[in-house]
């Protein structure tokens, strides 16, 4: 940053931050992944049938538009998504035999992942405490 180009500093201040999101996302992803292999059984998730995950007190201003996000059993974030057929159900169908699970990989940016991994790590780490 030495040519006095204020325009050329800003740039390079700029590409230097994003690549700094980047890596940080990056080795908080690794260690969600390898941090999920210290549990064993990994945890099902509270009241759902099919799904296993840690839920994730996602921070508002990042994921004010969210549901339920769960760190899943492969150190990724998800929403976890419940679902009733009401087709059958107003068939006559058992309610709880038409509930559908989902977990629905969350697609956020760096800046966004940074926060919500954090929060997944402090989780994790919180409840591996518990159970040790």
């Amino acid at each position: 940053m030495t040519d006095n180009n204020p325009s050329s500093d800003m740039s390079i201040i700029q590409a230097t931050s994003e690549v700094l999101l980047q890596r940080t996302a990056e080795s908080l992803s690794e260690l969600l992944k390898e941090l999920v292999k210290k549990f064993d059984p990994f945890p099902s998730y509270p009241g759902a049938f099919f799904a296993y995950g840690i839920e994730i007190d996602a921070p508002k201003l990042i994921a004010d538009d969210l549901g339920c996000v769960i760190l899943g059993n492969d150190g990724g974030l998800y929403e976890f998504q419940i679902g009733l057929d009401t087709e059958q159900i107003a068939a006559g169908a058992d309610p709880m035999s038409t509930r559908e699970e989902s977990l629905v990989p969350l697609d956020l940016s760096d800046i966004e992942y940074i926060p919500l991994a954090y929060e997944a790590i402090r989780t994790a780490t919180l409840q591996l405490g518990q159970t040790n």
